[in-house]
């Protein structure tokens, strides 16, 4: 057990401080300026327009504020920030965990980015900007759902606490109601508080980052399938598996040797996906790798 252990230690340093709890204080410094420099400089503007996503942003080429828009939140809304770091802070480490750094942050960006396009699409031309992370969140959580949708999931509505027996019951109520609120508030009105249209963009990355990049299910248009992408049935993959390929022939590894190569090629994908992305029978794996080198 020792060489794994020191494998697993100088080849994938632990980070001291997580990709969530970095967000998590970017999005606390911004709220932090914006009161600084509306209550005390009277200049709260200044973000607005350097920061803020809005129609007028995009057409003097500040392409940056397709992201920087959710590091800002409305100074006088502390309760919804209140809920952007504790949503972003559980869901945001399952994720983390389940994906690695570099692909959380990625997903971050993308659903901030998808977001932000999607109101605009609704919204141009606008003058008022767009703010909050709340599309980022939205994107993470519906991925979350994908990873775990059996999952019981307790959350906080209106300070009581809730108890869902799957999680996939919380992100219908979530589509529900930004698809209502799209549609009877946004849609209808100027004076709306809550872009679900940026809730809907983060949520379609969400869900499309779960299938194309997480599993990767290769993307093709419905009416491009032919004959031959039919799936056969289950029965059928199963005599295909077990039928011998002509010419075929296994290298008779001891079991000893066998498992570690396994192990190996298990910690370089821990490292890159993170640990939910082990399959059943890799972590099976694992567990008979322990056991081995316990029995020494």
């Amino acid at each position: 057990m020792g060489s794994y252990r020191d494998y697993m230690r100088n080849e994938y340093p632990q980070e001291r401080t997580s990709a969530v709890v970095w967000l998590i204080c970017a999005i606390i410094a911004g709220f932090v300026l914006q009161n600084v420099l509306l209550r005390w400089f009277d200049a709260g503007s200044f973000l607005a327009e350097y920061l803020a996503f809005s129609s007028i942003a995009v057409s003097h080429f500040r392409l940056w504020t397709l992201l920087t828009y959710s590091f800002l939140h409305s100074p006088d809304n502390l309760l919804h920030i209140l809920f952007v770091i504790v949503s972003l802070y559980f869901i945001g480490r399952e994720v983390l965990a389940a994906i690695g750094t570099t692909r959380f942050l990625s997903l971050y960006a993308a659903s901030a980015f998808a977001g932000g396009l999607a109101w605009l699409g609704l919204h141009w031309p606008s003058t008022g900007p767009l703010i909050g992370a709340s599309a980022a969140v939205t994107g993470l959580f519906f991925f979350f759902v994908c990873l775990y949708p059996d999952r019981p999931i307790t959350f906080l509505f209106l300070f009581i606490p809730i108890t869902l027996p799957k999680t996939k019951y919380l992100g219908y109520a979530v589509a529900f109601f930004d698809l209502f609120g799209l549609a009877f508030q946004e849609l209808t009105t100027t004076s709306y508080s809550v872009a679900h249209s940026a809730h809907l963009g983060g949520m379609i990355v969400g869900l499309g980052w779960y299938r194309f990049i997480h599993c990767g299910v290769p993307w093709r248009w419905p009416w491009s399938r032919s004959k031959t992408d039919i799936i056969p049935p289950k029965w059928a993959k199963k005599a295909k598996n077990n039928r011998a390929e002509p010419g075929s022939f296994q290298v008779n590894l001891t079991e000893r040797d066998r498992v570690r190569t396994e192990v190996d090629r298990i910690l370089d994908k821990i490292n890159s996906k993170g640990f939910g992305a082990l399959t059943d029978q890799e972590k099976r794996t694992l567990d008979e790798a322990r056991d081995m080198i316990n029995k020494r």
